[in-house]
Protein backbone atom coordinates (compact mmCIF):
# COMPACT_ATOMS: atom_id res chain seq x y z
CA UNK A 1 0.00 0.00 0.00
CA UNK A 2 1.11 3.40 -1.03
CA UNK A 3 0.58 6.39 1.96
CA UNK A 4 -1.44 9.55 0.85
CA UNK A 5 -0.10 12.38 2.48
CA UNK A 6 -2.74 15.29 2.58
CA UNK A 7 -1.84 19.16 1.99
CA UNK A 8 -4.77 22.13 2.28
CA UNK A 9 -4.52 24.82 -0.03
CA UNK A 10 -7.62 28.00 0.24
CA UNK A 11 -8.51 30.31 -1.89
CA UNK A 12 -10.48 33.77 -0.49
CA UNK A 13 -12.00 36.27 -2.54
CA UNK A 14 -9.19 39.30 -2.59
CA UNK A 15 -8.65 41.25 1.08
CA UNK A 16 -11.23 38.53 2.62
CA UNK A 17 -8.58 36.11 4.28
CA UNK A 18 -4.80 37.40 4.06
CA UNK A 19 -3.29 34.08 5.64
CA UNK A 20 -3.95 30.48 6.06
CA UNK A 21 -2.32 28.77 8.43
CA UNK A 22 -2.28 24.89 9.69
CA UNK A 23 -4.53 24.29 12.60
CA UNK A 24 -3.86 20.28 12.84
CA UNK A 25 -3.36 17.20 10.79
CA UNK A 26 -0.68 18.72 9.07
CA UNK A 27 1.88 16.03 7.49
CA UNK A 28 0.06 13.44 8.14
CA UNK A 29 -0.44 9.40 6.00
CA UNK A 30 -2.45 7.23 5.41
CA UNK A 31 -2.89 3.68 3.48
CA UNK A 32 -4.80 4.32 0.27
CA UNK A 33 -8.56 3.88 1.20
CA UNK A 34 -7.35 4.40 4.47
CA UNK A 35 -7.70 7.45 7.14
CA UNK A 36 -5.26 10.02 8.55
CA UNK A 37 -5.78 9.99 12.48
CA UNK A 38 -6.55 13.71 12.91
CA UNK A 39 -8.41 15.37 10.69
CA UNK A 40 -6.55 18.32 8.81
CA UNK A 41 -8.12 22.01 9.20
CA UNK A 42 -6.46 25.27 8.34
CA UNK A 43 -7.53 28.34 10.50
CA UNK A 44 -8.48 31.86 7.63
CA UNK A 45 -7.78 35.21 9.42
CA UNK A 46 -7.71 38.75 7.76
CA UNK A 47 -5.39 41.63 7.68
CA UNK A 48 -5.69 42.04 11.68
CA UNK A 49 -5.35 38.33 12.59
CA UNK A 50 -9.43 37.86 13.26
CA UNK A 51 -10.50 34.41 12.37
CA UNK A 52 -12.79 34.25 8.58
CA UNK A 53 -16.05 32.57 8.89
CA UNK A 54 -17.55 31.07 5.80
CA UNK A 55 -14.69 30.94 3.55
CA UNK A 56 -14.33 28.08 1.49
CA UNK A 57 -11.30 25.53 2.01
CA UNK A 58 -10.31 22.86 -0.44
CA UNK A 59 -8.71 19.88 0.99
CA UNK A 60 -6.83 17.33 -1.52
CA UNK A 61 -3.99 14.76 -1.45
CA UNK A 62 -0.63 16.30 -2.33
CA UNK A 63 0.24 16.09 -5.71
CA UNK A 64 2.27 12.71 -6.76
CA UNK A 65 0.72 11.11 -3.79
CA UNK A 66 -1.65 9.06 -5.43
CA UNK A 67 -1.09 6.30 -8.27
CA UNK A 68 -3.27 7.18 -10.20
CA UNK A 69 -2.74 10.70 -9.87
CA UNK A 70 -6.02 12.05 -9.40
CA UNK A 71 -8.39 12.52 -6.63
CA UNK A 72 -11.20 14.82 -6.27
CA UNK A 73 -10.62 18.18 -3.49
CA UNK A 74 -13.42 18.30 -0.45
CA UNK A 75 -14.48 21.67 -0.25
CA UNK A 76 -15.43 23.16 3.53
CA UNK A 77 -16.74 26.50 4.94
CA UNK A 78 -14.97 27.70 8.17
CA UNK A 79 -16.50 28.19 11.32
CA UNK A 80 -16.98 31.15 13.30
CA UNK A 81 -13.22 30.93 14.82
CA UNK A 82 -12.12 30.50 11.12
CA UNK A 83 -11.18 26.63 10.88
Amino acid sequence: NNPIRFTAQGLAQPGAGTTIIVSAGNGQTAPAGGLVPVRPSVQVRNAAGQPLAGVTVEFSPSFGSLANGSANAVPVQTNANGI
